[in-house]
């Protein structure tokens, strides 16, 4: 099993790779919504990100209660299992308005666990 501070990394880097996309792509709602490969990109980012949110520790998440975990972990549910059921308007907002939000808040936990290593905490 993979322990926390590889699982906020990961998180981290699908925040990235969903920055990255919206730079390559555009910040364009329409352009998004237009573009299959821009979707899938950004869609498949989302699923990675709550499948590792998903498996990190109960301890992390109870110490967190600012994230909305059960919201991550039920976005990444409809992404595998129900994915005919995606708002791609909700997709775009989770994107571009959610994901710079959630970015910080995994950084400062990143931190938090790099911190309770090296006994600073």
């Amino acid at each position: 099993m993979r322990d926390d501070r590889t699982l906020v990394k990961d998180i981290i880097e699908q925040c990235n790779w969903i920055e990255d996309h919206i730079r390559f792509y555009g910040e364009n709602m329409e352009t998004f919504l237009s573009n299959r490969r821009y979707q899938d990109n950004v869609v498949l980012s989302l699923e990675r990100f709550g499948e590792a949110v998903n498996n990190l520790s109960v301890k992390l998440t109870t110490k967190h209660p600012e994230i909305d975990w059960p919201g991550i972990v039920g976005l990444r549910i409809i992404i595998a299992h129900h994915y005919w059921k995606l708002d791609l308007n909700q997709i775009w907002h989770t994107a571009v308005e959610e994901m710079p939000v959630f970015k910080n808040q995994f950084e400062a936990i990143l931190d938090e666990l790099n911190a309770s290593m090296s006994g600073n905490i």
